[in-house]
């Protein structure tokens, strides 16, 4: 229920009709926001892990095939041979993204029918801008996208809460 949903990323309009079945995600923290909401059924490969996912993600990432590690992300060919419906990222630009990499672009994927979001950030010159409470909005995004606005909502009050604790426990330094 609540289909279709359609939110706003990166200045462009997503709308899903249901929950994405085959999503690729491109980038490690992206990957553990999409394991910690329990969506690991819809994720048919992962690419840039660059470290060992904390022990509470690494079971339920158990089988996922990787595409690329760290910033090694897969060819236009390889990406498009798991026929995604959804992309997850990190920037919209260069990197991943790179044409001249042989890396398909954002246009050339939604020209196919492939839904980018991207996380965090949508260019370069946005990292500056990056704080917790974008990482808040991506988890309600996924949450929405997903249909599990609940587990989303719990995530964020649970990171809330830690991120409180922390700084009551340095309010004094």
């Amino acid at each position: 229920s609540g289909y279709p949903v359609t939110i706003e990323n990166c200045g462009r309009k997503l709308t899903f009709e249901k929950a994405p079945e085959r999503v690729v995600s491109l980038w490690q923290p992206q990957n553990e926001l999409l394991l910690a909401l329990g969506v690991r059924d819809h994720i048919v490969a992962f690419a840039g892990m660059y470290a060992p996912l904390p022990d509470d993600l690494a079971a339920a990432a158990k089988g996922i095939p990787s595409l690329g590690e760290s910033m090694d992300w897969p060819s236009k060919e390889v990406l498009l041979s798991q026929q995604p419906d959804l992309i997850v990222s990190e920037l919209l630009e260069g990197f991943a993204f790179d044409p001249a990499q042989g890396r398909a672009t954002e246009a050339e994927l939604a020209a196919d029918g492939i839904q980018v979001y991207s996380a965090s950030a949508c260019t370069i010159a946005d990292y500056p801008n990056k704080r917790i409470e974008t990482v808040y909005g991506d988890l309600e995004n996924f949450g929405k996208i997903f249909g599990v606005a609940d587990r989303a909502q719990a995530l964020i009050s649970d990171m809330k809460a830690r991120q409180a604790e922390i700084v009551a426990k340095v309010a004094d330094l």
